[in-house]
């Protein structure tokens, strides 16, 4: 009825637990199809978005290295933890 689509936080989260890339760029271009026309779809919020997942122990650091720009870049994966929460979420 009104387009409603899951949140941000739970689709990032679905996608790297398909094993779908894991760098903000990336994750950005993937959910662009759904989020592109949302004011919540930035950068910046994708990137807090991944932080407040790894600090509860959802997702975690799979590389660190430096852009373009030369500031540090992260790829992230998702962890067991989340692996697990996933499959329970999805499952239901």
């Amino acid at each position: 009825m009104f387009g409603m689509h899951p949140p941000l936080r739970f689709m990032v989260a679905r996608l790297l637990a398909e094993g779908r890339a894991g760098r903000v760029d990336e994750l950005m271009r993937s959910l662009e199809p759904l989020y592109g026309g949302e004011k919540q779809f930035t950068r910046r919020n994708l990137e807090e978005h991944l932080q407040a997942l790894k600090a509860v122990g959802i997702v975690e650091i799979a590389e660190t290295s430096r852009d373009s720009t030369g500031d540090l870049a992260y790829s992230y994966r998702i962890s067991e933890t989340g692996r697990k929460l996933m499959a329970r979420l999805t499952r239901t």
